[in-house]
């Protein structure tokens, strides 16, 4: 009857162990989620889905955080498997569908997913801004299909793509060979220069760059 009793227990308290594990790890990984620590809130987001895999709200984030390391097509899976398994989906998975689009290089597309991600989405007032910005390049890019033909595209190597965002690449007005680009890299959306030849990418100082977001979209003309 004793060894009977002490099996159960340790049965019990290996499978409240087990529980207390599941949950760090889901709340560790929408935590580095929500801090834009994608890298690490992917590892921890899959540790818990290993032991729970109907979790929707980990399915969707487990989405992003590939959608934020470039991981397209696991991304992709992921949201896909989402989708199947809730009755509504979120505005979140709605914006995402409208990136992934735009990453596809589908604009009309994304244009109309923005848009209605907008009509719907009232509250996030930093996803709109982000929304309202990707649409505005979504429609440069429509503006501007004539100009692809002659376009060469070229991967500016690991110097410079990072598996976080680096957008808005502008040519500097006063050294030809320098241009700037803005990169969450760090955490927040910081302004980093580079060569021509995507050499030598780094960080401007703290003088430029504060514990805020930075992007630079453009220089003046003084």
């Amino acid at each position: 009857m004793k060894t009977t009793l002490l099996f159960l227990f340790s049965i019990s308290l290996t499978f409240i162990l087990q529980s207390q594990d599941q949950r760090y790890y889901r709340q560790l990984g929408l935590q580095l989620l929500a801090d834009q620590q994608y890298e690490e809130a992917l590892a921890a987001l899959l540790s818990y889905q290993k032991e729970v895999s109907n979790d929707e709200k980990i399915l969707l984030g487990i989405a992003i955080c590939n959608y934020h390391l470039n991981e397209i097509e696991e991304a992709e899976r992921y949201f896909n498997t989402y989708s199947e398994s809730v009755n509504k989906l979120s505005n979140r998975y709605a914006l995402y569908q409208a990136r992934m689009a735009r990453v596809k290089n589908h604009y009309s597309l994304a244009a109309e997913l923005y848009k209605s991600y907008l009509r719907e989405e009232t509250e996030a007032v930093s996803l709109r801004q982000q929304a309202k910005q990707e649409l505005v390049q979504c429609g440069n890019a429509l503006s501007n299909r004539h100009l692809l033909a002659e376009l060469e595209v070229r991967n500016s190597g690991k110097n410079v793509n990072s598996k976080q965002d680096d957008l808005h690449p502008i040519a500097s007005p006063n050294y030809e060979e320098t241009f700037y680009f803005s990169s969450n890299r760090r955490g927040n959306m910081d302004i980093y220069v580079m060569e021509k030849d995507s050499s030598n990418a780094k960080v401007l100082d703290r003088l430029t760059n504060t514990g805020e977001e930075e992007q630079l979209l453009g220089f003046g003309c003084d």
